[in-house]
């Protein structure tokens, strides 16, 4: 099934939770709560949804659960080349695009959008960019594309930094960081609490969230984010994406905000305190791809679409 009026995709809010839960690969930037107002901000005419289901057998009998969730962009000419291609799609604020496939239907799933995409989406290259290059979505879908004959290569790769939970009982956030920085920031942190009281501050259920959306933008903006134009505040549509997002991410218990809060001196204290937030968001950003793309022809076989990756 292919989505093309994004509107309609509320209508499976629920199966897409559940689809979500059970996933092969976790990705936040695909689910329901995230991608609806990105699709909404970002979204264009050539964008479409395609859902793969699966039977629920001796579960729900005759019944179909929600197996995958691709949203892909359509482009019929590749690169400026005669290709016609389908790619995952990626907004400007998506770190990941790894797809949501249900873990104990995972093979199934991909037969189905492989299949689609030979009959139905009149595609020569499937595109996956930004996808985990170590996660076990990628390492099936080569052995699919193996066992059906299909061609795949990888076109660029990457390895990027990710918060890892500490092992020991002896690591922790401090573990991360080097002596040296520890102490410079130790430091620092002594000389700005000698002007003024400073407090490490963890957003609250009860507190006021709204005020913590807007030290967040104002801060950012106020940086050099702000001087080039592209913190999340110059734009309405960013701000209002990034308003959204962290609303209802907050209202699942994933958002996290922290910051430094700076009172000062007296004659400031009538002001609200500085705060300094960050966000961090619950998914598995492990390896993502940049690419560059070539095409082959294959006469000899059906005609079927090939496979480019990017990792991360």
């Amino acid at each position: 099934m292919v989505v093309r009026d994004m509107q309609n995709l509320s209508a499976f809010i629920p199966a897409w939770e559940e689809l979500a839960a059970r996933a092969l690969e976790p990705n936040v930037f695909y689910e329901h709560w995230m991608l609806l107002p990105a699709l909404e901000a970002y979204g264009g005419k050539d964008l479409g949804v395609v859902l793969v289901w699966a039977d629920d057998a001796g579960v729900r009998p005759g019944a179909q659960s929600l197996a995958g969730l691709f949203p892909l962009l359509f482009t019929p000419r590749f690169r400026n080349l005669n290709i016609s291609a389908v790619s995952l799609w990626r907004h400007p604020h998506c770190y990941l695009c790894t797809p949501l496939i249900r873990a104990d239907c995972a093979v199934d799933c991909v037969d189905k959008l492989l299949a689609w995409l030979r009959r139905g989406a009149r595609a020569r290259l499937l595109e996956l960019p930004w996808i985990s290059g170590d996660g076990p979505f990628r390492k099936l879908l080569l052995e699919r594309c193996k066992d059906l004959g299909q061609s795949s290569w990888t076109t660029e790769r990457y390895t990027r930094g990710m918060w890892r939970q500490a092992t020991d009982a002896g690591g922790g956030p401090g573990s991360a960081v080097s002596g040296d920085l520890r102490r410079r920031l130790r430091r620092k942190e002594r000389r700005l609490a000698e002007r003024g009281r400073l407090e490490h501050v963890v957003m609250r259920p009860s507190d006021d969230f709204g005020r913590w959306i807007d030290e967040f933008l104002r801060i950012e903006a106020s940086g050099w984010k702000g001087a080039r134009g592209s913190a999340l505040a110059c734009s309405e549509v960013h701000r209002r994406y990034f308003t959204q997002i962290a609303t209802a991410a907050f209202c699942r218990g994933r958002l996290l905000m922290l910051g430094l809060d700076y009172e000062g001196e007296r004659d400031h204290r009538a002001h609200a305190p500085q705060v300094l937030p960050s966000i961090v968001r619950v998914a598995d950003n492990r390896n993502q791809d940049r690419h560059e793309c070539e095409s082959r022809d294959h006469p000899h076989r059906e005609e079927q679409p090939d496979v480019m990756e990017r990792q991360t």
